[in-house]
């Protein structure tokens, strides 16, 4: 196998891990506005904290995988790896919440 090659299976591996952790991560934050958000202010913040801890995480992820480069396959990967995560692990971390039932029954894929 070429160093090129191997390269690249390396890059997609880690990408469907970053996208898996950001299926993590947005899973996580929808359980925190659910929980605490009452007002329309505090769920905006949450959404922007989301945002800036998904990018951190996108951005380490492509650093160690690539060197940083952002490319087609690194994104595919991520979007892989995210709908791997809805549709394998979509609404376990819920599933002991009293919304937990009705999140698994409006499953989105």
């Amino acid at each position: 196998m070429s160093e090129l090659i191997r390269n690249q299976l390396q890059c997609i591996f880690f990408m469907i891990c970053c996208g898996m952790t950001v299926g993590i991560i947005t899973e996580l934050f929808h359980i925190l506005i659910a929980r605490i958000s009452k007002r329309k202010i505090s769920a905006i913040i949450i959404r922007i904290m989301q945002c800036v801890v998904t990018a951190y995480i996108i951005g380490e992820f492509l650093l160690y995988a690539d060197n940083g480069k952002v490319s087609i396959l690194a994104a595919i990967s991520i979007l892989a790896g995210v709908l791997l995560w809805l549709k394998f692990f979509y609404g376990i971390i819920a599933m002991g919440d009293e919304n937990g039932e009705e999140r698994q029954k409006t499953k989105r894929i």
